[in-house]
């Protein structure tokens, strides 16, 4: 399908009023998942959600990767899945998912491999996208119903939902998704604002770059830079385990960008997309978004006047684009789930 092709957009500039306010590593294991226990209960550590971990499917080189679920699950009505960015963990949709389950909703998030509470891979394999879609397709099966769930990706978060929305990559899961400051790297053609904003990926292919990123993100200074942005920190977030998290994602970039740019694999989305575009953003030119919109069959294109973590200095907006556009019925669904 040509990247041309023609979008119906519908470019809603003003977010829906935003919803009710809410109050305010392990190392991994390399025996086969064959082996391993079903998910466990873990001590829920704070009111209003639970701690989990989820068990993956066959073939994913790691044991389990760590979910929190917020609300509660309703017979007919689908969950969110939020999956969060670098160098974060699921802890950064707390404010979001807090609205979103006070709305009635049932939110899922995962710490993404090599962050937070989920084990790191052993090789830089164990990045790649085929792995990440693997652990999109457990966390939903065991802690969603199955789906079709609304997806919501920030920044790497949303790098991989593109292909995990695209055709029929999870087998009919996903019933909507909502990008936020994270294009596709299959789907997306650089400005020249983007190439400025992304020096940092090639920095991230150079030897010492993981524990360059450990120090330089672990420090006090990129706390500051968060509240400077409005992004307000706090005890929980950024995450105890930030430097050890700055350290490991970076095998993210180097498993998947190049490969995936020398080599991209675009499919057109046929379920609602909606772009959050941060005007304020250091890391993503909207451009860039933009040009993504073409492979979209029903893409929707709205503005927040915030930077990069949009999702923490504004949850209510975000809360309330994502309650709007996924309260939309599923689509049909196409052939049979295959895991």
């Amino acid at each position: 399908t040509s990247a041309t092709a023609a979008a119906r957009s519908s470019a809603a500039r003003t977010p829906s009023p935003a919803l009710s306010p809410a109050p305010s590593r392990p190392p991994a294991d390399a025996q086969p998942v064959r082996q391993l226990a079903a998910a466990v209960q873990l001590a829920a550590g704070d009111a209003g959600f639970s701690h989990r971990s989820c068990q993956l499917h066959e073939g994913c080189q790691l044991s389990a990767v760590h979910v929190r679920a917020w609300g509660a699950r309703r017979d007919g009505a689908r969950s969110v899945l939020l999956v969060h960015g670098y160098p974060d963990t699921s802890e950064v949709w707390r404010p979001v998912a807090e609205r979103l389950a006070d709305a009635g909703r049932h939110v899922v998030a995962h710490d993404v491999r090599g962050a937070g509470r989920s084990p790191a891979p052993r090789t830089l394999a164990g990045y790649g996208m085929e792995h990440l879609l693997d652990d999109l397709r457990s966390v939903v099966d065991e802690h969603a119903g199955g789906g079709p769930v609304d997806l919501v990706g920030h920044d790497w978060g949303s790098l991989q939902g593109w292909p995990a929305a695209q055709g029929d990559a999870l087998g009919g899961r996903v019933a909507s998704f909502t990008s936020i400051s994270g294009p596709g790297i299959d789907h997306l053609r650089p400005s020249p604002g983007q190439l400025l904003r992304s020096w940092y990926i090639g920095a991230f292919h150079l030897p010492g770059a993981p524990s360059l990123a450990r120090a330089a993100l672990g420090s006090s200074r990129f706390r500051s830079q968060l509240d400077a942005e409005g992004a307000p920190t706090d005890a929980t977030w950024p995450a105890p385990t930030l430097g050890a998290d700055a350290k490991h994602g970076v095998g993210l970039y180097r498993a998947n960008v190049l490969p995936r740019r020398l080599r991209p694999r675009p499919e057109r989305l046929r379920i609602p997309v909606t772009m959050v575009v941060a005007t304020r953003d250091r890391f993503v030119d909207p451009a860039s978004i933009d040009s993504a919109a073409s492979w979209c069959d029903d893409v929707e294109r709205v503005e927040v006047d915030a930077g990069h973590w949009v999702i923490r200095s504004h949850p209510g907006e975000v809360a309330a684009i994502i309650e709007r556009r996924s309260s939309r019925p599923a689509p049909a669904a196409p052939s049979p789930r295959a895991r």
